[in-house]
């Protein structure tokens, strides 16, 4: 084998493993630690307990979203809390899990690490 065919080749090879056949598995991951013992794995939520994610309006406004898993959710009813702060989540975490969210049940669209980084400031104002 000549050493060009032998580096293309080694190329290829270093292409394959390295490409990830899952581009969400890391926003997978994060919503299956964090997430899913109460959305449930496939986010249809527990009847009127807790939100079906499946929803597509909660992914158009994508800082209500960013929002809501950094700062949680109070019910206005009794003033609890419905849903806990995630707010230790870095803006990679988060924005992987957005993106997982979005792919699962939204539009698809994608966001940076700095995308959720100025939604997480906005939370703020």
């Amino acid at each position: 084998m000549s050493k060009s065919k032998f580096l293309l080749f080694s190329l290829c090879l270093f292409l394959l493993i390295g490409c990830d056949s899952n581009p969400y598995a890391k926003g997978e991951l994060v919503y299956k630690n964090m997430c899913a013992s109460c959305h449930m794995d496939d986010g249809s939520g527990l009847g009127g307990n807790i939100p079906s994610l499946k929803n597509k309006a909660l992914y158009q406004d994508i800082g209500l979203l960013t929002c809501t898993i950094t700062k949680g959710r109070i019910n206005l009813e009794n003033r609890s809390l419905a849903m806990p702060a995630f707010d230790q989540l870095s803006d990679i975490d988060l924005a992987n899990l957005i993106n997982f969210l979005n792919h699962q049940f939204g539009d698809d669209k994608q966001y940076l690490p700095n995308n959720v980084s100025n939604l997480k400031k906005a939370c703020n104002e």
